[in-house]
């Protein structure tokens, strides 16, 4: 029988209501999605890919309906304290809870964090709103640490919306003893934002006008080397730019090995007060790092969300400086509306002159949740700069980065199938094999329908091939949208073997700190 005939055959058997299922016939259908999956990889024409597609959602499907109804009144929150450090415990009360969840936290309607968490894999990022820890086998106390004080609020303020698991979305309505914490009310403004400096020391004040600036936000976990930020700041340095560097760690290491080891111009240490754009504001406005700014001709903004650059940027920034591009970037997106995004931006004499930026702070509100400061930052910034009649333009736009990906679409299928993991047939690396050639396919088909992608995480070697300098931090050491990797060190040591030995030594770190 054909393989596409036998996946007929397998999804037109019936598949009962999971409520209906005891635990011997959840097993035979695990056993019917299992085959599902093995007669996909016979499906090798890349012709195929739209009805491979199709019966990866079936899969899909299958597994949603497998989800016990019981799953919602599964866990148990309670709230055991309000305050400037709010904490509730999550506990089990079913083996079935599930334990993969997005937390989304809301006073008076007003969303106010929003975090995923895996239970059974503790991963505090550093700018996490809210961190977890593991009390027991089945329980876990979650803390919220709001980025800004909130004023005065009572647990019937609160709300919890849990969610991450397919079609269960529970709201809670959280009741507690706890008395309301004293009067907090204090505003987030500039002044906030300058309270959140705790130091400023020039490292190697220039000893001459400077035309080019880079203000480099950065945050460094205790247990990450400063290798990365060193090499980026001394990257800097060799274009020709001041530095100064906005640490937000918990602790002010890096200074000592900037200090020691780098050229930058001024050290700001600041609590992590509103991410990656306070700590630029707060260098654009401080009195003590203004003046460094006065006579900038050129300005950078950029953090330590990447590796790199991998490659000498110089060409590059040059020509964005002949195009005469006002407010360039690495990469564009198209999610929620084209815009630059952040991690790397450039302004130009004509963008500082015209008042992009200080505009741009008037009408910053300072929200405190990652996606709000997605859309009041990065897609905010780039209609501003439109709305002046400012050129704006990207190294790499997602559109060239789309082009290029489905054009060499084929070849990358055709490589991928005379790899020796897809041919495998050893279960481990039959499985990997097989994700990834999935992966592809689904791809292929959000980008042809038109759906923007995050390509600085999904289409990673493709702007590697396209001489893109940088790599994305988050997708090399958590890749929490699972994208394929297995080509990550060869391609970076083709590039650059100081970076693929950097990036080497920090994913063993990482997978050592976080277990697995």
């Amino acid at each position: 029988m054909h393989a596409i005939d036998r996946i007929t055959t397998l999804m037109n058997r019936p598949i009962e209501s999971a409520s209906t299922l005891n635990e011997s016939e959840e097993r035979a259908i695990g056993n019917q999605i299992v085959a599902l999956e093995a007669e996909l990889t016979a499906i090798k024409s890349s012709s195929a890919w739209r009805l491979g597609n199709k019966i990866a959602n079936l899969i899909d499907w299958i597994r949603r309906i497998l989800r016990k109804p019981g799953m919602a009144s599964s866990l148990r929150i309670i709230v055991t304290s309000l305050g400037p450090e709010t904490r509730f415990t999550v506990s089990k009360v079913s083996k079935n809870a599930p334990h993969d969840l997005t937390f989304e936290l809301a006073l008076n309607g007003h969303r106010m964090a929003q975090e995923k968490v895996d239970l059974h894999r503790i991963d505090n990022t550093p700018d996490a709103d809210i961190t977890v820890r593991q009390i027991s086998d089945n329980d876990w106390e979650l803390i919220w640490t709001p980025s800004r004080p909130i004023g005065d609020y009572s647990a019937q303020d609160l709300s919890i919306t849990v969610g991450g698991f397919p079609d269960r979305i529970v709201k809670y309505q959280l009741n507690t003893d706890s008395k309301s914490p004293a009067n907090s009310s204090q505003r987030h403004s500039l002044q906030h934002l300058m309270n959140s400096v705790k130091r400023v020391e020039v490292l190697s004040a220039p000893t001459r006008e400077q035309s080019k600036v880079a203000i480099l936000s950065t945050y460094i976990p205790n247990a990450r080397a400063h290798t990365a930020a060193v090499t980026l700041i001394n990257g800097l340095e060799e274009l020709g730019y001041a530095s100064i560097i906005v640490d937000t760690s918990l602790k002010p290491s890096l200074r000592e090995s900037i200090k020691d080891e780098s050229k930058a111009s001024i050290y700001v240490y600041r609590k992590n007060v509103g991410w990656d754009f306070s700590s630029w504001i707060a260098a654009m406005v401080h009195p003590d790092t203004r003046a460094l700014l006065e006579s900038a001709e050129e300005l950078l903004w950029l953090n330590d969300s990447c590796f790199g650059p991998m490659t000498d940027m110089s060409a590059m920034l040059s020509d964005a400086r002949e195009k005469e591009v006002d407010f360039w970037g690495l990469t564009s997106s198209n999610q929620i509306e084209p815009h630059l995004q952040s991690y790397f931006l450039r302004f130009s004499k004509r963008a500082l002159d015209a008042g992009l930026i200080d505009n741009f702070i008037a009408r910053y509100n300072f929200p405190i949740v990652k996606s709000d400061i997605i859309q009041e930052g990065e897609v905010r910034l780039t209609s501003y700069a439109k709305d002046l009649g400012l050129t704006v333009g990207a190294a790499f736009p997602y559109e060239d980065i789309v082009e290029r990906y489905l054009a060499t679409w084929d070849s990358r299928m055709r490589d991928l199938k005379d790899d020796p993991l897809f041919q495998a047939y050893e279960s481990i690396n039959y499985v990997e094999g097989f994700e990834r050639f999935m992966y592809h396919m689904r791809l292929r088909e959000y980008l042809e329908e038109g759906i923007p992608r995050n390509a600085s995480h999904e289409m990673w070697d493709t702007l590697l091939d396209m001489g893109c300098p940088l790599l994305k931090r988050e997708l090399v050491l958590s890749n929490p949208q699972r994208v394929p990797l297995n080509d990550l060190h060869s391609k970076v040591s083709a590039i650059s073997p100081d970076w693929a030995s950097i990036i080497q030594h920090e994913r063993g770190s990482f997978s050592g700190n976080h277990g697995g």
